[in-house]
């Protein structure tokens, strides 16, 4: 299913263009293309410039995750998201259950599977020249389903092994704390962005 979703792509590209291979976010920006070296983003792009935009991007998935992080959003963090693209200056804890699960599914193979997939997103993404601070991890969303399923990993082990009703509460007090506490300041966060965009296309 996957492939034939992934086959209309190259021919929307040759119907539209005439050629399957054509990159559509060059006729908005001719620089805006994967790769490294002079014509790769606004000032072209390096490797070096990679690593650190990844940094940069992993800093805010791990809290956008799962929304889990160690403070608030406060009318400062939605300003620094406005005006800067750089590290997320509140630590993400949403990784935290990652490990656990690696530790307690390292004898299954689609572990690691999974594994391949989170670590190879990033990876390559590190060729393209922009990261994805200001917007959330949207880079990374591919990836965002396995590291979900390996966070999922310590939980079910802690539930087979003791009561599962204190798991599943502990879990939705964690959901819904996340949902006041991050989702609904992000919410707003997504608003002053938007209302920022179209500001500046209007000066």
């Amino acid at each position: 299913m996957t492939l034939l979703v992934g086959a209309v792509i190259p021919l929307y590209n040759l119907a539209a263009t005439g050629d399957a291979t054509q990159n559509l976010y060059v006729f908005v920006w001719s620089y805006d293309k994967v790769g490294f070296g002079e014509g790769f983003g606004r000032h072209g792009h390096t490797l070096e410039k990679g690593i650190r935009q990844a940094r940069w991007d992993l800093s805010l998935t791990a809290a956008d995750m799962f929304g889990w992080q160690l403070g608030t959003i406060t009318p400062e963090l939605q300003e620094h998201l406005r005006e800067n693209s750089d590290y997320w200056p509140v630590v993400g804890v949403s990784w935290v259950l990652l490990p656990f699960g690696l530790w307690i599914g390292r004898k299954r193979r689609w572990v690691w599977l999974l594994l391949g997939v989170m670590v190879s997103l990033v990876a390559v993404h590190m060729a393209y020249w922009i990261g994805s601070q200001r917007y959330s991890t949207r880079y990374y969303y591919e990836a965002l389903t396995a590291a979900a399923v390996v966070s999922a990993l310590p939980l079910a082990w802690l539930a087979r092994r003791w009561k599962r009703w204190p798991v599943y509460l502990g879990l939705g007090v964690v959901l819904v704390y996340s949902l006041y506490a991050y989702s609904t300041p992000a919410s707003w966060r997504c608003i002053v962005l938007t209302r920022s965009a179209r500001n500046s296309s209007r000066r």
